[in-house]
């Protein structure tokens, strides 16, 4: 196992990456979660509310956790993990 203990997560570099990879990418998976059960409901019930405009904002934020995440594996995909 490359990083086997918490210390060795947190304590480099590729692992404090890692983490904010799987956080950004958790955070995109609320969203879509969002969208999904409360956003697309409310805006095929009526769709002069300001479900779109929601939708809309929720959409560019996950594009935006989308690009950080690619981001964030195009350096991980340059450093060591042991190092």
């Amino acid at each position: 196992m490359v990083l086997d203990t918490p210390t060795a997560l947190l304590g480099s570099l590729y692992g404090r990456l890692l983490v904010a990879k799987v956080g950004l990418f958790g955070a995109m998976l609320a969203l879509a979660s969002v969208n999904r059960f409360r956003l697309v409901p409310a805006l095929t019930a009526d769709p002069t509310t300001d479900a779109a405009n929601s939708l809309r904002r929720h959409l560019i934020a996950e594009l935006a956790l989308g690009l950080g995440v690619l981001a964030i594996v195009s350096i991980i995909g340059t450093l060591d993990p042991t190092a």
